[in-house]
């Protein structure tokens, strides 16, 4: 097995802080006294789950949105590069 310490990414879908939110904050906390490090993708739009998670001492990512809707599709796989690329 790798010894180098891993990087768990928690990609958060929603607007605001809630049920998801907290259970991802649990898993996280969890995850760091692990020994792995953790990174917290959120919505540009959602501010407030960036400060839930920096205020708990995770490093916070603001991305774009997904796009709704399958016309998108080229979009969505871009985005979703860009996300495996961070």
């Amino acid at each position: 097995m790798d010894a180098r310490r891993a990087v768990v990414a928690h990609v958060l879908p929603y607007d605001a802080v809630g049920g998801t939110e907290v259970a991802t904050l649990r898993i996280a906390e969890a995850s760091r006294r692990a020994g792995h490090e953790n990174l917290v993708l959120h919505r540009a739009d959602a501010p407030a789950v960036g400060r839930f998670f920096a205020h708990h001492g995770f490093r916070t990512i603001a991305v774009a949105p997904m796009p709704k809707g399958g016309r998108r599709a080229r979009r969505v796989v871009a985005r979703m590069l860009r996300l495996a690329r961070l």
